[in-house]
């Protein structure tokens, strides 16, 4: 397969018969809007690098607007109970070059409502483009905005389709996460898109665990779409598709889901709505992937790598036991012994000196103990660890108030209130949610955040989020209306998030939302990594490493061994070879701490290290491909084998990793690499047992190599590096 890393990019508008037309192209990607009787409109997309408006052959729209007029608009507006999709007008077009890329914004002014939108399209030269609204209140009175897609309209025209496939068949296929549970991250699925369509949403309460993304594939043309909204509240995917006739027609919306209204507007004021990531491939899941990854290390995850190399290894001591300072020192020590970059204390860390970890939950907003609880002060434990040299981290759950905390007694303003008045957001023994909608909540929580980093010295701060989403169910007076907190609380939670990166660009800040939540773009975009799940538990495990690669680059993806779930039920390399398709988390693999030091394990563990280091790192320098040879697992306790590939960007080196799931099938099985390079010669190794030889890349991809697991929870790693 060809490839390239040039990134191109370029947009531009052109005055045709009926009205104006917008070209957006962006690698081999070109989309085309235009603003019609008022309306603006999204036409068509071609992802083989053609402009469908040629200065010389007349264009020819895949979806026609005599028919599809209302399932065509380019996004979607509801203000004061108007959904304003006609009478606009356009008031310029400008196009601002921005880092490699550019950023183009349409002013359209509409003829009515006392509405502006900013239609603002992001290009950074990959085949995936950025879209997000600015809209202004440019009345004299509040406005109240209860509906908002970001990007709606058609994604294309597939003509006699039903000449290419076989009689059974469905034109469309839709993939996303399906499982919105804690434990259940990366439940990825295929389902056939039924005729009439159908939707995709996240749920409103705790449930934040679904990452908002989706797949798309035309089983006729083999064009992939790949979408992700950047918003940690309620979102929406809904796609609609008329296959009755001789063409079949998809249309798409992505949007805030919520209750109404959504968003009060002052006269004068803006929002800025969530950005939709969608792009545009040909080739099926993994190019697609890999393109939207390309997309974020340009151009979404760029904060936080400092003086610290790439992916950097953490190793963290948390609430599942009690740390004392000697716990603490020797899980010092051994960080520093394994390769560790990071060592981090987790939860209960500032409990009260007689209370025992199990409190962590009860004390949580009091980040300045009045009494320190370890023999040491934790000025001398960070310098302790950086005298080791690690960087230093502190766990964090900013949005929180522990029913025992000194905050929630001097500020229960500060929490969200439910219909009945009453604090919400408490969970495991009460306390509350901190409304971040509120400015004042919003202005503390900075301040803490801020002198927090400073007082204890922080390299790495790791921000949780352990309350249910009650904000959603929180209405708040503005003016008129009766507002629903969710958006103006994501704004608010997402300014505080841009304003420490502004004032700590070095610090490494990981997003673990009660692991595994919040895994969004909107989120992401300000965090140096995330969490990918607190669940350890095999199988399972594995489904959500396989899932999650699918929904950002595997060095920004934290896979942990040894923590709040353990590994007690798999074989040791079956969980532990996992950290290598992301960026390692190891906590209590210290033998110390648990009973007398097993060798064995001790070598085991520090073998995956090195292999981390060693082979995965340099991967993930010059940005790592990922390649899921079994996508669709089929259940969230999935059976059979599992088997996923990283190889680095030249197709240099790679790692595959098979694993044996329960009640697997048959002992054998021949897996074909995908990532290499077939002119080249690789040195394969076996990990189980080390066996080596060298063999083409042209074999490896298309002859394959046979693996012997007979047993359940088993595993092979098979490691390929080019021969000089």
């Amino acid at each position: 397969m060809f490839e390239t890393t040039r990134l191109f990019s370029d947009a531009y508008m052109r005055e045709e018969e009926g009205g104006l037309t917008f070209v957006y192209r962006g690698g081999m990607v070109s989309y085309v809007e235009a603003l019609r009787g008022g309306s603006l409109h999204a036409l068509d997309w071609n992802g083989a690098g053609f402009s469908p408006h040629s200065t010389t052959i007349p264009a020819i729209p895949q979806v026609r607007l005599g028919d599809y007029a209302d399932r065509s608009f380019a996004f979607n507006l509801v203000v004061d109970g108007q959904r304003l999709h006609s009478h606009w007008r356009c008031d310029g077009f400008d196009v601002e070059e921005r880092g490699s890329g550019i950023v183009t914004t349409l002013k359209l002014v509409h003829g009515v409502r006392p509405v502006e939108v900013l239609v603002k399209t992001q290009l950074d030269g990959t085949s995936v483009l950025t879209r997000w609204l600015e809209i202004t209140n440019a009345g004299e009175r509040d406005a109240a905005v209860s509906e908002i897609s970001v990007m709606s309209g058609a994604l294309g025209t597939t003509p006699r389709w039903r000449n290419h496939l076989r009689a059974d068949s469905a034109l469309w296929r839709l993939g996303y996460m399906e499982d919105h549970r804690w434990g259940y991250e990366g439940d990825f699925r295929w389902h056939d898109v039924r005729s009439g369509g159908q939707y995709i949403t996240s749920r409103y309460g705790r449930e934040r665990y679904r990452h908002p993304m989706f797949l798309l594939e035309n089983r006729a043309t083999g064009e992939t779409f790949i979408g992700q909204f950047g918003y940690s509240g309620g979102y929406k995917f809904d796609f609609d598709l008329d296959d009755c006739g001789d063409s079949a027609h998809l249309c798409f919306a992505a949007g805030v889901a919520g209750y109404a209204p959504l968003r009060v507007l002052a006269p004068g004021e803006t929002t800025v709505t969530p950005a939709m990531h969608i792009g545009m491939v040909y080739g099926g899941l993994d190019p697609a992937v890999n393109e939207m990854n390309r997309h974020i290390r340009h151009s979404v995850m760029t904060f936080g790598r400092g003086d610290v190399r790439i992916a950097p290894m953490e190793t963290g001591i948390g609430p599942e036991m009690d740390m004392g300072t000697k716990e603490i020192l020797s899980q010092i020590d051994a960080a520093a012994a394994r390769g560790s970059d990071v060592f981090f204390l987790d939860a209960s860390w500032y409990c009260p000196p007689d209370k025992t970890e199990n409190d962590w939950l009860y004390y949580v907003g009091d980040w300045f103990p009045e009494t320190e609880r370890y023999d040491m002060t934790m000025a001398e434990i960070r310098d302790y660890c950086k005298g080791k040299g690690l960087k230093f981290g502190l766990w964090m759950e900013p949005e929180r108030l522990g029913r025992d905390s000194r905050i929630l007694k001097e500020h229960p303003e500060y929490c969200t209130y439910g219909y009945d008045d009453q604090i919400k957001g408490g969970v495991g023994g009460g306390g509350g949610m901190l409304d971040v909608s509120r400015e004042d909540a919003a202005a503390w929580i900075e301040g803490q955040l801020i002198k927090f980093v400073d007082h204890y010295g922080l390299d790495m701060l790791r921000i949780d989020y352990n309350v249910g989403n009650w904000c959603s169910r929180a209405y708040v007076p503005r003016g008129e209306y009766m507002e629903n907190s969710e958006y103006r609380y994501y704004e608010n939670w997402y300014r505080i998030l841009d304003t420490l990166r502004r004032t700590y660009p070095n610090l490494i800040l990981e997003n673990c939302a009660s692991g595994g939540g919040r895994t969004d773009l909107g989120m992401l975009a300000r965090v140096s990594h995330t969490w990918a799940t607190d669940w350890q538990l095999a199988p399972r495990s594995f489904m959500i490493t396989n899932g999650m690669t699918m929904c950002m680059p595997p060095e920004y993806l934290d896979r942990l061994a040894g923590g709040q779930n353990n590994h007690t039920v798999a074989e040791f390399d079956f969980q532990t070879r996992q950290l290598l398709f992301g960026r390692p988390s190891v906590g209590l693999l210290n033998p110390d701490l648990i009973c007398c030091a097993n060798p064995l394990q001790k070598d085991r563990a520090t073998h995956i290290i090195e292999l981390y280091n060693n082979v995965v790192r340099p991967m993930h320098a010059t940005g790592s491909r990922v390649y899921h040879h079994t996508p669709d697992l089929g259940g969230n306790d999935p059976q059979g084998t599992g088997i996923l590939e990283l190889t680095s960007s030249d197709g240099g080196s790679a790692i595959l990793g098979v694993f044996r799931l329960s009640d697997p099938d048959e002992a054998q099985t021949t897996v074909l690499f995908r990532g290499l390079d077939i002119s080249k010669r690789y040195r394969l190794t076996m990990d189980n047992s080390g066996a080596s030889a060298v063999i083409s890349g042209y074999k490896l991809m298309n002859k394959g190599v046979t693996v012997n697991l007979p047993g359940a929870l088993s595993s092979e790693l098979l490691i390929a590096v080019e021969e000089d």
